[in-house]
């Protein structure tokens, strides 16, 4: 069956090998992107293993060299040949395999696993396809649909031949470098090889080596300048002489030089680098003089300039004189960043009245929090209640013509910034200007309208329109409609408010980040934590992750804004992104000082002083006084007080979980006295249906059953702990005291048996019976059972993750789990039980009658033993004649068995043997853990059958036992060797047979 199985998963691997070439056959003349099309896949569902953070097998494929170079084993590419490519052979197995990659998750896709197929056929190259080239011609229909294309280029006409790729040119005029050129770069530790399979061009890592890179190290360029086309010079002691010779390097592209001392001086060398498209200067010594000198670099498309001393204007004056440069500064944050609209209540805004509860919300960046308000908001209206003129209003807008200023800016949610339109709205009219279709629209309306009864006609109040956004500036006639404050964005930043860690930053650093820079060791990468303020504002040699009231210094702020996904932080790999609220928070909140505050659910809560309220009669408890607090600015009164027969049914089913009987209800409509209601829930309390009803979510939170689970799911009688919980919330038992004794009550001295059983919360888990279970296996469950219910229960924490691992979250570490499973190690249970049981150890339960009794036995009993062990005369004579009649009763009967008196009596191990005149041997001296005794007798005796060792209990013995081992004397193996005068050479005599009368 194996041989079978494997030989179809080949198959399966070599229709799916003929497929593919079956769709490539189409159309092998289209290029392949590797930066569009193939570095997605690699970063979506490779790169969390293989990339710049965690390395399996030695294998990176994040970056090109690194593709290139393989791993331990070699190459994992062969240029040109998929089929003896190792990544494609490993991503193309069936599922399943056990060599298939990647290893978690679904496989590639069939377009994926095609894509890369393509690219490899084509040489495996890195070089970027030219934007404009044109897409290749479509497939004939009858054939298989083709391989994933880049996106469609722009039409070019024939007088517009596509451009061609800077690579692409230089690699028709570039000699490939000598080997030995190569390995000089090598020789100073630098990674050095061709830009692609088939490519003269080289790139250049200097990176990966640092520190140890100074100018000098820079001579090893000198033979492959033609050829170099990417450096990476960044976090180097390159210095701005050094940078003379990249003035030599001709056909350099991209040039990394970030984290190094590199000034305005430096760039003066590089103005002559024509081809160059790359250049990073985050966090070098560069100003806008500096800059000037790179005006001339007209090939230059990205620059960045991160914890720079460029300014906006000085990269602006360069972008201008660069066509099409994006030129990267950071992020600039500001101190009150305007929220994002509510586009559904920005709608809204213009019919409210201009004092409404809902306008003033509305220019907090806030919808109103009126019920009336939230449920007309909720059907996309307005407020009648809150804005009676709205409706005026509404008019208004309906004569509005289609196409004017008027109707555009009310589309948006906004009001028509002209003065004319202005004006009219003052006054509750049309501007017929702007709209000269309203006349006879309002006419028309006029003419169909219906009078309204008196008491239904809108109160008189001059339509208003809305109150202009903070910060805008006066609007001019003709410049369009102004913008109205819009509400916030959910996780925009309020304005002019203080953040505070708990609320605003701990929930986006949890999701998003904390998986891999928390308190999980074991998952933590950079050895960085973010949890933990002095962790997190550390310095890590020349950068800090968090600088304390400047964003712009703080790595975490560089990251979280770059778009590099080898920089971005969430990285692409863990499928998270920040909103650009959330970047801007973090931000803002590490301007505000980046002030930590501990986990809420760890800090003790405080007693808060109850409010001041309208309406002192209505106070019955100080809850009431917060209730209150919150109707008085809604102008909302207490609805009145329940009837008295609504009143008992929700007391009854809160506290009893039943409903209220006839006699009961009528006996509270009934009761005319003040306390009427305080004496009704006594007598609730009072009620033993109140234990039953207060013990079904406790014990469903300590996973109380009647049967031990698993697939026997076999009947056990934990029924007593069940009533020893009503009976505890019946007795008001103290929380602490219930506590105690569930977790330890049969360890209290003199535990009564109502704590003993309450300790029986200890086996609440379930049980196995399965046949094959391993012990230890189980046993290791039941603790770590008892440790996730006792801490979600009394810790109100989930301590499960810690089983495996540091929580990623909560601060648990495996060690925590451990330790509070080693608190239970001492409690005595089977590992494995016996189908039916019974489930040991079990607590006897006497009624009691029984109790009674057994207190009364137990009584006598130790009566009876107290005269027995009191010596009297006549214990004495009763004692002596007792063992006559013992010795006389031995004597007249036959007795085959007689004493051996030994010669020799020896130990292998130093226990002295000492031998007395009855026979008996005795033990002192050196007690090791095992012992060989060697007797030896001389005897007369003829035809012996059988030898007897007899153990006698002594006093001076531990626990007044058999032998010096905590009382216990165990025999492992019995040897019997005898010799004769006829036959004096010693032989072993077989032992027909052996028996105890104690094991």
């Amino acid at each position: 069956m194996h041989t079978r199985m494997c030989s179809f998963r080949w198959h399966s691997l070599l229709v799916l090998s003929l497929a593919s070439a079956t769709v490539f056959a189409q159309d092998q003349t289209a290029p392949v992107n590797f930066d569009a099309s193939v570095k997605p896949i690699f970063a979506e569902r490779c790169v969390s293993c293989h990339g710049a953070e965690k390395q399996k097998a030695g294998l990176r494929l994040d970056l090109p060299e690194c593709i290139t170079a393989g791993g331990e084993d070699g190459p994992v590419i062969t240029s040109g040949k998929p089929d003896d490519s190792a990544l494609y052979k490993r991503v193309t197995l069936p599922a399943g395999h056990e060599d298939i990659m990647p290893p978690k998750g679904d496989p590639l896709t069939k377009e994926q696993t095609d894509l890369i197929r393509l690219w490899i056929e084509q040489g495996a190259t890195f070089a970027a396809v030219p934007a404009s080239e044109p897409a290749p011609a479509p497939a004939p229909e009858s054939a298989p649909a083709p391989a994933p294309e880049p996106a469609p280029a722009p039409e070019t006409t024939p007088s517009q031949p596509a451009p061609v790729s800077v690579l692409d040119e230089l690699e028709k005029t570039v000699q490939p470098a000598s080997q030995e050129a190569l390995d000089a770069i090598r020789s100073t530790g630098a990674l050095a090889m061709p830009l692609d399979m088939k490519s003269p061009l080289v790139q250049v890592n200097f990176r990966i080596v640092g520190a140890n890179i100074a100018d000098d190290q820079l001579a090893a360029l000198d033979g492959i300048k033609d050829q170099v086309t990417w450096l990476n010079l960044a976090e180097t002691k390159i210095t701005d002489a050094g940078l003379a010779k990249l003035a030599s390097l001709p056909n350099l592209t991209s040039l990394h030089l970030e984290k190094t001392g590199i000034t305005d001086a430096g760039l003066e060398h590089l103005k002559g680098l024509q081809h160059l498209e790359y250049l990073n200067l985050y966090a070098t010594k560069v100003t806008d003089a500096g800059l000037a000198q790179l005006e001339g670099l007209k090939n230059l498309k990205s620059l960045y300039l991160w914890q720079s001393s460029v300014t906006p204007e000085g990269a602006e004056k360069l972008k201008q004189c660069i066509a099409g440069l994006n030129v990267n500064l950071g992020v600039a944050v500001k101190a009150d960043p305007k929220p994002e609209p509510d586009a559904n209540l920005a709608k809204l805004a213009p019919f409210f009245d201009a004092e409404s509860c809902c306008a003033k919300a509305f220019a907090s960046a806030k919808a109103c929090d009126h019920d009336c308000c939230k449920e007309a908001a909720a059907k996309g209206e307005v407020c009648a209640k809150c804005n009676p003129g709205a409706e005026a209003k509404k008019k208004v807008a309906a004569l509005f013509d289609a196409e004017s200023c008027c109707a555009k800016a009310l589309a948006t949610g906004n009001a028509c910034g002209h003065d004319c339109c202005k004006e009219a709205s003052a006054k509750g009219e049309v501007c017929l200007k702007c709209n000269p279709g309203a006349a006879e629209k309002q006419k028309a309306q006029t003419d169909a309208a219906q009078p309204a009864p008196p008491e239904t006609a809108p109160p008189a109040e001059a339509p208003a329109a809305p109150a202009p956004a903070p910060e805008q500036p006066a609007q001019q006639p003709g410049e369009g409609p102004a913008p109205p404050a819009a509400p916030p964005a959910a996780d925009a930043i309020p304005a002019k408010q203080t953040l505070t860690f708990n609320h605003d930053i701990r929930p986006i650093l949890s999701d998003n980040c904390f998986r891999c820079h928390g308190p999980d060791r074991n998952a933590r990468k950079a050895n960085l934590r973010l949890d933990l303020r002095e962790y997190a504002i550390a310095d890590h040699g020349d950068e800090t992750v968090i600088v304390p009231g400047n964003s712009s210094r703080s790595e975490l702020v560089r990251r979280i804004m770059s778009d590099d996904p080898d920089l971005m932080m969430p990285p692409p790999s863990s499928e998270k992104q920040l909103s650009p609220a959330q970047r801007e928070k973090l931000a803002k909140w590490i301007d505000e000082g980046a002030t930590y505050e501990p986990h809420w659910a760890y800090i003790a809560p405080t007693h808060p002083e109850p409010p001041s309220v309208s309406n002192d009669t209505w106070i019955r408890n100080p809850i009431d006084r917060f209730i209150l607090a919150k109707l008085d600015p809604a102008g909302l009164t207490p609805s009145p007080e329940a009837d008295r027969r609504t009143l008992i049914r929700r007391l009854s089913f809160d506290l009893l979980g039943l409903p209220p009987k006839p006699e009961d209800v009528d006996a509270f409509i009934a009761d005319t006295s003040p306390n009427a209601y305080e004496n009704l829930v006594e007598t609730l309390l009072a009620s033993p249906h109140f234990g039953e009803r207060m013990a079904v979510d406790w014990l469903d939170l300590v996973r109380y059953a009647d049967t031990n689970g698993y697939h026997g799911d076999e009947f056990r009688e934990v029924y007593a702990y069940r009533d020893y919980v009503i009976n505890a919330f019946n007795q008001n038992k103290p929380f602490d005291q219930f506590t105690i004794e569930q977790l330890a009550g049969d360890l209290l001295p003199n535990a009564t048996l109502e704590q003993k059983i309450a300790s029986g919360y200890n086996r609440l888990n379930q049980l196995t019976a399965e046949g094959g279970a391993q012990p230890k296996e189980y046993i290791a469950k039941y603790a770590a059972d008892r440790v996730r219910t006792t801490s979600s229960v009394w810790l109100a924490s989930t301590m499960g993750c810690a089983e495996c691992h540091d929580h990623k979250f909560d601060p648990f570490t495996m060690k925590d789990f451990y330790s509070l499973s080693a608190f239970f190690a001492d409690i005595k249970e089977e590992p494995v039980y016996t189908a039916g049981g019974p489930w040991t150890p079990t607590l006897p339960l006497p009624t009691p009658e029984q109790s009674a009794e057994l207190n009364r036995l137990d009584a006598h009993i130790a009566s009876l033993k107290t005269a027995l062990d009191t010596p009297t005369p006549e214990l004495a004579v009763a004692q002596d004649a007792w063992e006559k009649d013992v010795l006389a009763r031995i004597a007249a009967e036959k007795n085959d068995w007689l004493p051996l008196f030994p010669d020799r009596a020896t130990a292998e191990h130093g226990t002295t043997l000492g031998a007395a005149n009855d026979a008996t041997i005795t033990a002192t001296g050196e007690n090791p853990a095992q012992e060989t005794y060697t007797l030896s007798f001389h005897t007369s005796q003829q035809g012996i059958t059988g030898l007897r060792l007899e153990v006698f209990t002594d006093s001076s013995l531990p626990n007044g036992g058999l032998g010096r081992g905590n009382g216990n004397f165990v025999l492992t193996g019995f040897e019997v060797v005898a010799s004769s005068n006829a036959a004096p050479d010693p032989a072993s005599v077989a032992i027909g047979a052996a028996q105890a009368d104690f094991e």
